[in-house]
């Protein structure tokens, strides 16, 4: 739902909001350090088949991003 409220114009702050709010939960709670830990504890999906996922490698992707900007701003 977040992913396809950031494409929504009258929703997109919101949406960006919320998804930044989750992945910083990932990453200090939860201690997912890597994107493919996110990806098979999370989404419960298997890493090998990725591209069938296409929600899912979107999700995968943003938090990749998030995580090196989060390490690199640090």
């Amino acid at each position: 739902m977040v992913l396809l409220g950031k494409h929504s114009r009258s929703s997109s702050g919101v949406s960006k909001k919320l998804e930044t709010a989750l992945f910083n939960k990932w990453y200090t709670v939860d201690k997912y350090r890597t994107a493919d830990d996110m990806f098979a504890k999370v989404l419960k999906a298997n890493r090998d088949t990725i591209h069938g996922y296409a929600r899912e490698k979107f999700i995968w992707g943003d938090y990749s991003k998030y995580i090196t900007n989060r390490v690199m701003n640090y």
